[in-house]
Formats: structure tokens, C-alpha cells, sequence
């Protein structure tokens, strides 16, 4: 059996990573959860733009928290975000999936 866990943190680079490297992560990720876990991850204030859906439409729906550290080099922008049903943050990928596979590809995407 896979183990879950109270708390995932993360500082992989999703801008600098392919979007199918970025997308089996997320997945991996929350794979990992338990119910009411807490994925926290950064990305640097420069790139504070989301360049996939889903992580875009996962920060919006579960962020609990957001918040920038100046104290960081180059500042940072830190999310955390609430994962009460693993399961249900996975509906998202496959929401993702069908626009991706209507061939609707939008910068990036």
C-alpha cells in the first residue's frame, strides 16, 4: 500500500519542466495526500503567471493560503493549498485533459 501524508512540499521549477513532466507530478503529488492534507509549493515572483490550467484552476479552488517572501532571492510567491478529497483535485486533470485533447492549445498549453 502507498503511504499518504499530512503535508506535501515541493520546489520543483513547473515553468523550466514540460507540461506532461508538470502534469504526472501534480498527479504524483496528490496522490500523496490524505484527506485534509496540505500541498505547499513556491514559484518566484517573476513567474507568478500559471502556465498550466490545472495548477492554475487547483490554486484557485484549494489555496488556503498565499503569500509573497520578500526575504527570499528572488522573492517568492508561497501557496498552500487545502486537499480535503484528493480524489475530487484529480477531476481537474481530466477537465484539463479534454480541452487538451479538443486540440485547444492556449500559450503553452
Amino acid at each position: 500500500p502507498q503511504r499518504t501524508y499530512d503535508f506535501v512540499i515541493s520546489s520543483l521549477p513547473y515553468e523550466q519542466m514540460p507540461r506532461t513532466v508538470t502534469l504526472k507530478m501534480w498527479k504524483h503529488k496528490l496522490s500523496l495526500c490524505k484527506p485534509g492534507s496540505h500541498i505547499i509549493y513556491y514559484k518566484y515572483v517573476n513567474f507568478n503567471h500559471f502556465r498550466n490550467r490545472f495548477e492554475k484552476q487547483l490554486v484557485r479552488q484549494y489555496c488556503s493560503d498565499e503569500k509573497i517572501v520578500f526575504l527570499n532571492m528572488p522573492p517568492a510567491r508561497l501557496f498552500t493549498l487545502r486537499i480535503d478529497n484528493p480524489q475530487e483535485c484529480m477531476l481537474v486533470f481530466d477537465q484539463d485533459s479534454k480541452v487538451t485533447n479538443g486540440v485547444r492549445h492556449v500559450n503553452g498549453f
